[in-house]
């Protein structure tokens, strides 16, 4: 967790002051001989081809509450207190990080962090490429306490200058059933709140020219939006920030990213109404072809601890819970009844660290069950037709409808695509968000000629 918040950091500080050209993320280990047990000096270099930092703004850069180059509006939000966090982290777990910069030639950043070495096995082919494809994982553990009103007929109005933003909050609020517009700047949010009337208002504080806190006061002059709900979005989720928030005018913020029970908060307190609904669609299941992979996955998890189990190296208590660890989740999964009764037998005997017992039954379960996990793949790649799909998809581009084709691209992304496919999938989804969508549709009729 920690290094994803050092990686997010340096990261998006340097998307957010790169305004063209490119940033580069890469990713050095060097094992450490000389420590009792295995670790590694794990190297992240960010860089980038942006602004760069001026030689007498260095020595501020890992000082809290410093911005460098601030100004009344200033076109991009500040790393406020990012860095030096980002920085704090890092030399916690016995590492740094340093900076390199030349004023208007880019920057790049360099974090070294100790890592122990959990297990130093090859991870194999299959989970290679399960990282690659590492997006299933992400949210794989759902939260069930949203509980969705239906607020159909409500007029809720979302402003940000980034179209991906826009997508991803309309996608969080699509739910409730609310008539939801966005605007990509203040000048059309201010069109919009004159055309007709908005009950709640979302709002980025930090946008280009106008910012979200003089669009914020231009909007309580207007009738019939004196007291109409703002809530302001922000990366400035800092203590204090809400006396801020409220002082200028806005009945609320919340912080980027957008974490839905937030989201879910403020619409119940300023839209909802007392009676709440549980949307049929979240009781169902996550799709065939997510479940598919993960299974996959841990075959090839449990493939290793078939090596293991016959060399018999290694093998102590914790490797044993471990083992019985992977079974448990592979039940969870789903599995024919026969296989269900070996893996709970092979789960038991991983609790009583019965080696004998594991290896006399574990070769018989993995070679059923990869059996099981072949037919599952070819039923899926029966129900559903690629093709069909792809077709859909080009209309829903080509006729303008953002939500189809967003939904239509989650149905593409849960299909069991090869690694090529599944590139072509993440290229498709890149360019639609960068708004090329000519480019989107010659990249899936290219698809479909291959």
């Amino acid at each position: 967790m920690r290094v994803r918040q050092i990686l997010n950091n340096l990261l998006s500080n340097a998307i957010k002051y790169t305004n063209e050209g490119k940033v580069k993320l890469k990713i050095e280990s060097k094992k450490i001989e000389d420590t009792s047990s295995p670790s590694l000096l794990l190297t992240f270099i960010v860089s980038d081809t942006g602004i760069g930092i001026r030689r007498e703004d260095m020595d501020k850069l890992f000082v809290k509450f410093k911005q460098l180059n601030a100004k009344a509006n200033r076109k991009i939000e500040g790393t406020g207190i990012g860095l030096p966090i980002a920085k704090h982290l890092a030399e916690m777990m016995g590492g740094t990080i340093t900076v390199e910069s030349e004023y208007g030639g880019g920057s790049v950043f360099t974090a070294r962090i100790i890592q122990g070495i959990a297990e130093d096995v090859p991870i194999g082919e299959e989970t290679a490429k399960a990282f690659e494809n590492f997006c299933y994982t992400g949210s794989a553990e759902r939260k069930d306490d949203i509980f969705y009103q239906e607020l159909g007929g409500r007029n809720v109005l979302v402003v940000d200058d980034k179209e991906s933003n826009l997508l991803v909050t309309r996608g969080l609020l699509k739910p409730y059933g609310l008539e939801i517009r966005t605007a990509i700047s203040v000048q059309e949010a201010i069109e919009k709140v004159r055309e007709r009337q908005y009950d709640l208002i979302f709002m980025d504080h930090m946008m280009p020219g106008m910012d979200g806190i003089e669009a914020a006061a231009l909007i309580r002059k207007i009738e019939g939006y004196e007291k109409t709900p703002i809530i302001a979005f922000t990366a400035n989720a800092m203590r204090g920030m809400r006396e801020y928030y409220l002082e200028q005018g806005f009945n609320g913020y919340i912080s980027k990213p957008i974490d839905p029970h937030d989201l879910d908060e403020a619409v119940n307190k300023w839209i909802g109404t007392d009676k709440v609904y549980n949307k049929p669609e979240q009781d169902k299941p996550f799709p065939a072809g997510f479940i598919l992979k993960i299974q996959e996955y841990r075959l090839d998890i449990l493939n290793h601890y078939l090596a293991g189990f016959k060399t018999g190296s290694g093998i102590d208590s914790e490797y044993f819970k471990r083992f019985s660890a992977v079974l448990k989740s592979m039940v969870k999964g789903g599995m024919q009844k026969e296989l269900l009764q070996q893996a709970e037998a092979l789960m038991e005997a991983g609790l009583e660290e019965d080696y004998q017992k594991i290896l006399d039954k574990l070769p018989l379960f993995y070679e059923g069950f990869q059996k099981q996990l072949e037919a599952d793949r070819e039923e899926l790649r029966e129900e559903k037709n690629l093709t069909e799909i792809l077709q859909r998809l080009k209309d829903s581009i080509a006729s303008g409808e953002t939500i189809l084709t967003r939904e239509t691209m989650a149905e593409l992304g849960a299909q069991m695509l090869s690694h090529s496919e599944r590139e072509l999938y993440f290229t498709i989804n890149d360019l639609l968000l960068e708004g090329k969508t000519e480019k989107a549709l010659e990249t899936i009729v290219n698809w479909e000629k291959n």
